[in-house]
């Protein structure tokens, strides 16, 4: 989780919350892939990205807890 911190007290993701193609959040990236550390680490710095959706209109709160 370093390296993450490192990057955050840099400035990133301060005037712009990142996305890949498909529109992923590093947030979302960390949720998908069981990395709660980061996702609290993120939470914390960048609260805004909570809510932000990707390409298939999932957020983090619809991906960890799916409809159907």
């Amino acid at each position: 989780m370093e390296h993450q911190e490192i990057l955050l007290d840099a400035g990133h993701d301060v005037g712009e919350v990142s996305r890949n193609a498909d529109w992923d959040t590093p947030l979302i990236l960390a949720a998908a892939n069981g990395q709660v550390d980061v996702g609290t680490l993120l939470i914390n710095r960048c609260p805004r990205c909570i809510h932000w959706t990707n390409k298939k209109g999932l957020d983090v709160v619809g991906l960890m807890h799916p409809v159907g």
